[in-house]
This record gives C-alpha cells, structure tokens and sequence, in this order.
C-alpha cells in the first residue's frame, strides 16, 4: 500500500504529483480502505480514511457497547438495527413515519441550555443508525425484564390494566421512563401533554394515562400499589455525586466521520468551516443535512436512501447558539422541544417576552417525540423545498418578523435574509445558521392559531400568525402595518397583504373598519383546490374566522358580552376518570377486578408477536404489487425493472398458481382473486407478488413493477356516485315488513324525512397483516396474525391444492385486529404460502402501513333515507326506511335487518336494502354499526327537556320471555335495565335540564343528549390476547384454586374461530373440562387430608390418572340472537362554532354487562370501544382521488384516529349492578364491541350544538350530518358569514 494517505476534508492526494482527488465510491475496497489511480499523472495508489475522520462508530444500547463500520445501508435505521440484531424485539414499528410511536426508545440528547446530555423520548424508525455514534440508546429491554426484575413503570402499566393488544405498551413504557429521567417530578399536566405520540387503539387511554400519572408529584398516592423509590425512575446515577448521569463523563471521539459505502458517503463533520469544505467538494453530489430526519416520516422523497451525501451536523457546536440581548440568536441545532423550554423562560418583563405565548403554538407541531428529535431549522428547510407544508414554524416566525443568518463556502460572514427571501433562495452549499428574532414592546398584540382534524398530532387546516402595533387608548389605532400571515391556504400565500395595507392606520377597534378588513381579506384569500384538501370554502371560512377571533381577543372588554366565547379556541383541562362497577367477594376470583396476566410481558416489551419471531435461515421476503387504477383490465406487467435491483429475486403473478390450486382465498364464501387474473375491481388491488432478500427491498421491488392497464373506467368511490350511476349487486336480502307502515305515513298528521349517512373507518391495528410460511417436508408451517385460523388455512390449501390437514397454523398474539383479520389476512397468508411454495424457502410477508390502508377492507359506508310518522312526544309509531351498504366489490357480506334499530317492536316498519358495488375493498367490516337516531327537528316537536322527560317516564322495564325483537329472533330472555336512573343523576336538576339555553354563547356550545342503546349479541368477537384474561378467570374459580397458580403464558388456542373464539364459547368448554378433572381427581382427593393443589396433582401424577381434558361446544340455536346488550350515555360537548373544533366535555355511561368476570378488564373494553367509535363518529376520514380511485388518506399523517386528548375529559363508565344475564358464561354479558354504538351521542350531541349556532342566527332547519363530523363538517354546517363577525 503506499500510503496510508491522509483523507482531508474529503481530499486525498497523490503521491506522485500531489493532485487533491474526491475518492470514487466504486474504490471501495473493505471498511475505510480505498485504491484509485491519479487523473492527473496515471499513478496507482491505495489509501485509507484516517485522522480527522472515524471510518466507523461507536454507541451504548442498554448499557453495551457497539461498534460498527459501512456493512449497513446508510439509510438503515435505529429501529431496523435493533431488531435485525435482535437486540431489541420489544421497540416495534408500524408506519416508520413517526406516527405510531410503537419505535420509542429514549436517547441521551445534546441539551444546548444545561450543556450536558438528556433523556429524551425519540421515534427509532426515523433516527438514521449513523447519526447515534456516542450516544446513550436505552430501550424497553434496557430498563425491566423477567430476569433482572421489572422497571415499575413497566409493573405500574399492567396494574392499572393498561394493556389490551400491549403491540403500542412498549412505546407508552418507553415514553414514561424518556420523562422521568429527565424530569423525576412532573404534574400531571406534564405527563398527559407527553402523550400524544403513540397510538392505542384498544384501551380508549384512560388507563395508560391514570397509570401514567400517579407517578406525578401531584397524584394521590394509590393505597393499593407499593411506593415507589424515586431513584427506581430516575436515569442511572452518578457514581461520583448521586444525582442523574448527565452523559458528559464518557470519554467521546471529538474525530469526524466519514463512511463510504456502495451507493452514498455519509460525514460528521464537527465544524462549519468543515461542512462548506465538503459541501463545496461534493456540489456536483445531491446532498442533504441531517439532524433529526422528522422530515422523512413527511416525504419519503427527502429520505436518506435519495441522496449522494449525508451530512450529520448534530456535532456542529457552532449551530447550538443561543443569545439575548439587543436581538435574540437560536441556533439551527436546537430542537423543537428546547425551543420550548428556551422561550418558556425568558425574561416575562423583556422584549422577548412575546415568545413565551408562542410555546402553545410550538407544542402543536407533531408529538412530543418529533419535537424532541427535529429541529426549527429542519422543519423550514421542509417548508422550502414543499411550499405546500403547512408548516407552523415558518407561520409564527413570519409574523413575528424573524429573520435567517445562512452560511455557505461562498458567503462571506454570514447573509441575513427574511423568511420570505428565504424561501426564494438556492440552499445549495448553504445552511441555516441561527435565527434573529426582534425585541417587540408590549404594545404588540401578537396571537398564532392552528385548526387542525384533531385535538395533536396531524397537519393544520390552516393556521395563522397575526402581529399589530396597537394604541389600546385611541380605539385601537393601528400604528404601523400590521403582519398577517397564513398557512394552509395555497402554496404560494403568506401574507395577507392588501388587509395589511388596508389596516395600516386605521382604528381596529371602528366596527366599520373591522368589516372592511373583513371584506378586504375575503377578496385576497384564495386556496387551493386538491382531492387531499379540505374545501375552499373551509378554508376562506376559517382564515376569516381566525382574523375576527384575533380582533375579539384583542379588544378585550370592548366586545359585547355575548360574542367574547370567540375570542380564545377551547382550552382543555387535565382529563379523568371514574369507574364504577359490582364485585361479589364471595365468588371470586370471578367478578374480581385483576389485573390480566401477560400484561407484565407486553409492557416489558418480551411478549412475542409474529412480527418478532426471528428470521428461519434461508427466508425470504415477499411485497404484493398494487395496482393504481380501480376499475380496468390488465394489459401488460413487466417487472423488469424490478428483478434489476439487487436482492430481488422472483415476481409471482396469477399464472404461476400450482397447478389444480384455485386462484381465491375465500373459497368457503364470496370468491376472491389472491393475484388479479385480468379485471381490476378496485385500486390496490394485489396484482403480483415481488419476492427479495428483505422486506424493504420487496416494497421497492414491488413499486418498481410496471403495470399497463386498458378499458380504463372511472371508479365509484362512494355511495353517492353509485347511486347516481345505479352500481348496485342483486338484492341481498328481502324487505322486512311489519304492518303497513306506508299507509300509516300517508294517513299520518306528522311526517318526517331525513337521511342518514356513515363513511368508511379503517380498523388501525398497529400491527400490519402479516404471516410467515416455512415449507416442511410434508406441508406447510405458518404463523400468521389472523382471527380466523381455519379461514387462512383453508385459503393456503385452496391455492397450493394440498391437503389441510398437511398446514400447520399458529397464532401467538395479535396486535390489535378489530374485524380485520378475520378474512383479508388470509390473502396475505396464501399469497405469503404461495411465495413459499414457489421458492421452495421459507418467506416472510408483512404489509407497511400505506399497501395496509390501501389494500386491506375497512368497515363498510351506510347510507339511508327514511320517513317517520310519531303520534305523540317521543315514540316511533311507523317508519319507512330505504337503506344502502358500499359492499365494495363484494354482493354478500351479511347485511342486517333492524340491527341496532332501537325502535320498539310494535313500530309498523318497511325496511329496503341495497348493496352499491364500488371501487374499494370494504370486506373487513363483520360489524358495521349503523345507528337508526332520527335526525328530526323540528323545535315544537322534539327538543332536549321532551326526550329526556319521556325517557325518565318510560313505562316497564321487562320484555317478556320469548319476545320478537330484532330480526324476527325469539330472545331467550331480556331484561331492559333501568336506565332512567343514570338519566335522573345527570338531567334532574333543572339547572341541568336549562344547560343549553344556559350555556350556548354565540360562539361556543354546549349540549347533553343522552342516547339510548339496545344491541343484539350473537357472538362478539376478540384477538386472542382478549380472550385469556376470560378464560384465566374461570379455570381457578371452578377449579377452586388460587388465582396466582395460573401462569400468564396461558395460551388459548380454538380448534376453529370466526366469530366464535369469544368468552362466549370458551369459558363454558373450560368449565366442563374442569368437571371432568374434578371428577377425576376426586378419589384420590377422598383418600388426601386437605391436601394442597399442588400435593394433589402430584399425588394423581403418582396414581397413573390422566389430568388432561377436552370438551367440545358448538352453538346449536336456530335462533340468530341469544340475549341482549343495553346501554345509555350521556355525553356533553363544547364546540367552537368558529372553527369547528370541539372536545367531550363529560361522558356518562352506564352499560350492562350482566355479572363481569373481570371488571377490571371490561371496563378496559367499555372504554377502548367508546373511544374506538368517537374516531368512527367525528374524526377518521378517508379520501379517495376521483380520477384513480386511490386512497389519499393512506399514512398516520392523515388519517386521524383519536390520541390522548380527544377522549372525554372526563369519563365516567359503570356498570349496572346487580343484573345478571342468566342465558350467559357465569351470568356475564360481551363488552367488547357495544359501547362502540354508544359513542355515537357524541356526534349527535355536537349536532345539537351545530342546531343552536344555527338557532342563533335564524336558520333553524333541517340538515343531515353524516359520520365522521370532522370538524370541517361542523363548522360547515354552522353556517358562517362575515355579516355575522360583529364585536357589540
């Protein structure tokens, strides 16, 4: 070797003639070891990366040192590296988007303020892995397990039955520990705001964040858990001086990085003086600054995997400067979350103290765990090169006239520019360097908003900045011109400026110069149009609410009493809950509330999903190809290009089905086509499959796949397109008919119409559809994440045309399924068998989050008309109704008649149904749960005090034994519980019965519906993790052993499930087979002196009996239903009629569950089910584009179920006592899906709001609201106008 040479600044130089050259990637020849010859005099030579540059790094995960050099991709990232090296099977992924939060692990983090390394919460699937050289990495392994013993955070989540699925409880343990290391003492508050980062979809939060928050220095000691030693939640201690190790004792490698690999080079320089050096050499080189790398979970376009040249620039001390004096400097290298923390404590009395009252603002971007990783500057880097980002940083800081020092190689200095110029400016070899704010007096009003789907966590509507100088003594005098500014409107708006100019002088506090404003800035803004938009009409409406409620808010005690509601959006307060159930202590363990075993395994991360087992030697990795048109045939599908990237090995197409296998996955019902065979029926439909050597490349592989297509229709993406166009299947069912209902309405003095409307919801379980199949010798090996395992197994079968009985299936665990996996995850199953099959070699397939949403059916849109006649007050005395399911592309899917109707049984009723045929997959439902409220108004026939007089008044509460009800069901027996007390508690007082004249604003709202609910039960439906707790509650009851003698690796596994693996079904087979062993055991027992369990089993073990049991239970009624479920709520809302936006104030909800085994538990399920449903009824929306049939909505950045602060404030669930259900397992009711149907009072509670906005203004009329009531819809509906936008 002749050298070695030294690599400086990217240069190495000849040996010969001392030309400085850029190393070719394509030299590499090992780790940090390179040849090339001189371009300038033809020598050879060799030469290695040495001082100043590290060509590998080092990093503490748990406490273990690592050491790695180039042999990862340099876009791999932490979570891929902790799980391939199986270091970490407890941190999860779903989105890799930073949405989930399943990825949470805590790192030890530059503070600029404290100058010393802190915790913080980070999301792993977006830290890069060669950003973490030298930091401190902590996972949920790391800080608990079985074998050294469990971290209380880890204890205290189980306790306070914080688990359902337990796939998200890893990231809420991770989350917890992030906070308390870093601050051992926070309130309350503090905890709850640090939630909004992971996603539950099962618990409904209220029990993660109670266990969460009675570690705060304001919690009420909880009698029934031990006391925590603080130091068991702190980080780990200094040796030296016992406080919290800061990180700044391990000796760190002051050297930059460089690593070169095959198709990029990554650097970590540790001055700017080095990062223009080689920004300047590689200029010709896409590159791009890292430092959190949030942006990617945005645009995947701007991922590491798109760029030549990667520059880490977290070592870059000179970007870490903060300064007040005359101006205030922040350095680009402060993150979000310091921001907070920097503007939180300035001087209150100083010029900079305007920037305490943007911290609110600054907490709205994203969740706590994306500020903690991303940085200011990143985030405006993002809004540059996407103008169309909403971005709230850009907003606020143009408004308040900031202003960006960039540096470059050929700046000389430092160039201060304006945001605006910023965005008009080339960043090539440039970077943000700090940014300038400006003192302001207290004489400017300065206020920032943001409108967005829900309560944190998602992108704006819009939101807006609004700065002016004003005279308070001289009505509000606008001293200089004003700074409005806007985001959310277009790609190209910002400012406001013909108001701005209009305002310059004027007194705000003029009405009529308020309304010229108003009327200014109507004429100027002007949004976009876009399928993934909200409406322009939205838009403008908000962008002029936004101006008017700064003008209240600002004017104070100026504006008429009855519009100063509008002047501040909502404010939260700190949520709760109350439980109430009944427990006999006589019985238990049964009706004791417990806590559910295995949930201890599930928060220490160690419980096992199908997406943990580790890799069967020789796998490979299978991605199905989507197509991107809904209603076409296949012309041509070349994959070409795909079989070109490296470690794709196949595409698999229809035509490579075995032969006398059938191309269906649903042979027992509806066929289904696993691969399209020509005629594309919906967009995303699986055309192929791309199998490669891992996952990501199978996904790359799969979008590389050209698919030409012909006979190219327009798709029907809703109901009402398929109305129009007459898409419908052939009847699915005949009109049910009881009496002559359309006579009654004819003859009727008071008839009503209306329609009633549902959208689509996907189930977002966090972990995607996923199976493994390993080819045995005589069959197949699958694990696969399925509620239905005969249903996949039967579809692996059809398609290999083998034996069933030759398919082993295996289901652990779930992580979250909601309906579903009952039949689509057998297309990933036998596409996933298919692949195994054709290699000859076990293959892993797991769906990412985008080909989930898209591919995967959702619950199925409801629309219906209806006509109802009433004789008096609050009965149905006739209805008509004509009803229509999107079925998708499937005619049958078990559409039923009445189903949660709640009208009496005597109703004379005409009921119709059809199925539209669309462009979606919507197969996934099993229960889609309509609601029949009928949306009348009329205000001297139906108002608030009349239903809920009727309702304290309603007469029996028995239906008799063998009534009619439902679908024409004889009911084995009901019990209508009273109800009327719940309602009494809440609407006794009048002072509750006048709420809504008492409270409704002229900007705000606030009404309480109750609603009323009776639900068929046939069979509810759990993943498996649901069903143990059941089932390890009654094998110690009828047993008569100690609770704790059951190990929590009790594993429940169906012969067969569908609808039917359920408590239902279950418990009662456990029973028996506990008689049986009972029975067996009692001679010998007979022959004991009150022996232990423990002495008896062995003592039987000893006498050669067999202490094993089975028994099998098949339901065998002709009836459909076997008993009902009720349950009332009552549920207050606020509503800000300006935007839209709203929050549940108050849920009461009382539902009937029979005797519970575990209370504990079902009321986990009650609580996880209401919240489920507040996303169907308010918040999740999908979109789809009108010209393709894609679903837009496609990622956790848009599509928005509920996180921690859209759930009630406060939430108050009981069950009744004292009502056994005498037809169920050991006197118990199903809890699991009911209360879904209940949330539904709070869309209709936020209709009533809507109603009084309406009232408000006179036009009080009918409208319908259809589900979800985003907050778009609900502000639509309010019907705004500037005429209405008075101060007095």
């Amino acid at each position: 070797m002749s050298g070695p040479y030294k690599l400086l600044h990217g240069l190495v130089k000849c040996p010969v003639c001392h030309v400085g050259h850029i190393p070719p990637i394509s030299t590499l020849k090992e780790n940090g070891v390179y040849a090339g010859t001189c371009g300038n005099c033809g020598h050879f030579f060799k030469f290695q990366s040495v001082a100043p540059y590290r060509s590998s790094i080092t990093f503490f995960i748990n406490g273990s040192q690592y050491t790695i050099g180039n042999e990862y991709d340099p876009a791999t990232s932490l979570n891929e590296y902790l799980r391939a090296s199986r270091i970490s099977t407890g941190t999860k992924y779903m989105c890799r988007e930073g949405g989930c939060g399943t990825c949470m692990v805590n790192a030890k983090l530059f503070n600029v303020q404290t100058q010393s390394y802190v915790n913080y919460a980070i999301n792993s699937c977006l830290c890069p892995l060669y950003m973490i050289d030298g930091w401190e990495v902590t996972t949920v392994e790391g800080i608990g397990s079985k074998q050294k013993g469990y971290h209380p955070i880890q204890q205290r989540l189980g306790d306070y039955n914080g688990t359902q699925c337990g796939f998200c409880s890893p990231g809420h343990v991770m989350n917890m520990y992030s906070l308390l290391a870093r601050n051992p003492n926070p309130t309350k508050q503090e905890v709850e705001d640090s939630f909004g980062g992971v996603v539950c979809r099962c618990t409904g939060y209220r029990s993660i964040l109670d266990a969460m928050k009675s570690f705060a220095s304001n919690s009420t000691p909880n009698p029934r858990l031990p006391p925590t030693d603080i130091e068991d939640l702190s980080s780990k201690l200094c040796k030296k001086t016992g406080a919290p190790c800061t990180g700044n004792c391990r000796p760190r490698d002051p050297r930059g990085i460089h690593m070169v690999f095959a198709g990029a080079q990554w650097f970590s320089p540790s001055t700017l003086q080095e990062l223009y050096s080689l920004m300047t050499q590689y200029k010709d080189k896409s590159q791009r600054l890292v430092f959190g790398n949030t942006a990617t979970g945005v645009y995947k376009q701007i991922g590491p995997w798109s760029y030549d040249v990667l520059f880490n620039i977290r070592g870059i001390h000179e970007l870490e400067t903060v300064s007040f004096a005359n101006l205030a400097h922040i350095g680009a290298n402060v993150s979000l979350t310091q921001l907070m923390d920097i503007f939180g404590e300035v001087d209150p009395s100083g010029g900079f103290a305007y920037l305490r009252s943007l911290v609110e603002h600054i907490a709205k971007v994203g969740h706590t765990n994306v500020r903690n990783s991303g940085s200011w500057a990143g985030n405006l880097m993002m809004k540059q090169q996407f103008p169309d980002f909403p971005s709230d940083i850009f907003v606020i800081l143009e408004a308040i006239g900031a202003q960006l020092a960039l540096g470059g190689q050929d700046i000389p200095g430092q160039e201060l520019v304006s945001l605006l110029k910023f965005m008009d400016t080339s960043m090539t070899g440039k970077a943000i360097l700090y940014m300038v704010l400006p003192q302001l007096s207290a004489s400017f009003y300065i206020r920032t908003y943001k409108v967005m789907p829900r309560s944190q966590n998602a992108f704006a509507y819009v939101n807006a900045g609004i700065v002016m100088e004003l005279d308070p003594t001289n009505n509000f005098l606008c001293k200089q011109k004003p700074s409005i500014v806007y985001g959310g409107i277009s790609k190209t708006f910002v400012h406001a400026s013909k108001t701005e100019e209009y305002l310059k002088g004027k007194q705000l506090g003029d009405p009529t110069v308020i309304k010229e404003a108003l009327n200014t800035l109507s004429s100027e803004v002007v949004p976009d149009v876009g399928p993934a938009l909200s409406t322009v009409e939205y838009r403008k409406s908000l962008a002029l609410s936004l101006f008017y409620r700064y003008v209240l808010s600002v004017l104070g005690d100026k504006v008429g009493l009855r519009f100063r509601s509008g002047a501040s959006p909502l404010t939260r307060p700190l949520s709760s809950g109350q439980q109430s159930y009944g427990t006999k202590k006589i019985e238990w363990p049964l009706t004791q509330p417990l806590p559910k075993l295995g949930s201890i395994l599930q928060t220490s991360g160690e419980a096992q999903y199908i997406t943990d087992i580790p890799p069967i030697p020789g796998q490979l990795y299978a991605s199905f190809v989507l197509s991107t048109v809904g209603n076409a045939k296949i012309q041509t599908i070349d994959p070409a290009d795909a079989l070109k990237i490296p470690g794709v090995f196949k595409f698999i197409s229809a035509s490579d089905i075995p032969e006398g296998g059938k191309n269906d996955f649903m042979p027992s019902g509806n066929p289904e086509e696993i691969l399209c065979s020509g005629q594309v029926l919906f967009t995303s439909q699986a055309l192929g499959i791309i199998v490669a050597d891992n996952q990501i490349t199978a996904d790359d592989g799969a979008k590389a796949v050209k698919v030409t297509y012909t006979d190219i229709q327009s798709p029907i993406t809703n109901i009402s397109d398929g109305i129009q166009k007459q898409s419908f299947f052939p009847k699915p069912v005949p009109d049910l008919v009881v009496g002559d209902a359309e006579k009654a309405i004819a003859n009727s003095p008071k008839t009503f119409s209306g329609t009633i409307g549902l959208g689509a919801q996907y189930h977002f379980h966090t972990e995607t559809q996923i199976s493994i199949c390993n080819p045995t010798e005589d069959g197949m090996d699958v694990w696969t994440s399925t509620q239905w395992i005969d249903g996949a197994m039967d579809a692996i079968a059809s398609v290999l045309n083998i034996e069933k009985n030759s398919i082993n299936v295996e289901v652990k665990r779930v992580g979250g399924a909601f309906g579903a996996k009952i039949t689509r995850n057998s297309q990933v199953a036998a596409g996933c068998a298919l692949a195994a099959r054709i290699m000859n070699r076990p293959v892993r397939m797991m769906l990412n989050i985008h080909d989930n949403m898209e591919m995967i059916g959702k619950r199925i849109p409801y629309y219906a008309e209806y006509q109802v006649t009433t004789q008096f007050g609050w009965d149905c005395s006739s209805r008509s109704q004509y009803s229509i399911w999107d079925n998708g592309i499937l005619s049958e899917l078990g559409t039923k008649k009445d189903d949660a109707n709640n009208s009496d049984d005597d109703t004379e009723t005409t009921q119709s149904e059809k199925t539209c045929r669309s462009a979606k997959d919507l197969a996934s439902v099993f229960l889609s749960h309509r609601f029949n409220q009928i949306y009348v108004k009329d205000s001297q026939f139906l108002n608030l005090r009349l239903v809920t007089e009727t309702l304290l008044q309603k007469g029996s509460n028995v239906v008799t034994l063998g009534t009619i009800s439902g679908v024409h069901s004889v009911l084995e027996q009901v019990a209508i519980p009273p109800f009327r007390i719940l309602l009494r508690s809440i609407f006794a007082p009048e002072s509750s019965l006048q709420l809504l004249s008492n409270l409704v604003h002229c900007w705000q709202t606030i009404p309480i519906p109750p609603v009323v609910r009776r639900l068929h039960i046939s069979g509810a439906l759990l993943h498996y993790e649901g069903l143990a707790p059941y089932c390890t509650t009654v094998l110690p009851s009828t047993l008569d052993v100690f609770f704790g003698l059951v190990s929590s690796q009790t594993r429940v596994v169906p012969l067969q499930c569908f609808c039917k693996p359920t408590h239902i079904f279950f418990c009662p087979a456990i029973i028996e087979c506990c008689q049986i062993l009972i029975t067996k055991m009692a001679p010998v027992k007979a022959k004991m002196v009150d022996p232990t369990w423990q002495q008896l089993v062995q003592k039987c073990l000893e006498e050669g009996i067999d202490l094993t049991a089975r028994y099998f239970i098949f339901p065998n009624t002709e009836y459909v239903f076997q008993y009902n479920s009720y349950g009332v709520t009552c549920t207050e809302v606020d509503l800000d009629v300006l935007t839209g936006e709203n929050q549940i104030a108050r849920v009461d909800l009382l539902y009937d569950c029979g005797e519970s085994l575990n209370p504990a538990i079902d009321v986990g399920q009650a609580e996880g089910a209401f919240v489920f449903g507040l996303g169907y009824w308010l918040m999740e929306e999908l979109k789809f584009d009108p010209k393709s049939g894609q679903l837009i909505t496609n990622s956790t950045l848009n599509y928005h179920p509920p996180t921690t602060k859209d759930i009630p404030i406060d939430f108050r669930v009981q069950f009744l006592k004292d009502a056994p259900n005498p037809v169920g397992v050991l006197r118990s009711k199903a809890v699991g899906e009911p209360p879904l149907c209940m949330s539904a009072s709070a869309m209709f509670a936020l209709k009533h709001a809507v109603e009084a906005a309406r009232q408000d203004i006179g036009k009080d009329t009918y409208f319908p609201l259809y589900a979800p009531a985003t907050v778009e819809k609900l502000q639509s509906n309010c019907l705004l106008d500037i005429s209405q936008f008075i101060v007095a």
